[in-house]
């Protein structure tokens, strides 16, 4: 693995810890964000914050920093890293 890839992995991971996110469900969290991304990879924050919420992430304030990280791992099929580290 490249250091870079695992370094943007960790920041993500970190960032949602950080927003609330209880590290025993970021690996669901990520999960929803691979299925938003997979069916389009382009979407904004509204929508992305729309369709998070409406998968029972409600209480998750989506912000743009945290979209272009998980896109950025997404993008780099990196976003599996994330997952199979979480607990």
């Amino acid at each position: 693995m490249e250091p870079e890839k695992n370094k943007i992995d960790a920041i993500l991971c970190r960032r949602l810890k950080k927003k609330g996110v209880e590290p025993s469900v970021i690996k669901g969290f990520l999960l929803d964000f691979v299925s938003i991304f997979s069916l389009n990879p382009d979407i904004e924050l509204p929508e992305a914050s729309s369709k998070l919420k409406s998968l029972g992430w409600g209480d998750f304030e989506l912000d743009d920093h945290t979209l272009q990280l998980a896109k950025a791992c997404f993008e780099n099929d990196r976003m599996k890293g994330c997952i199979d580290e979480s607990p």
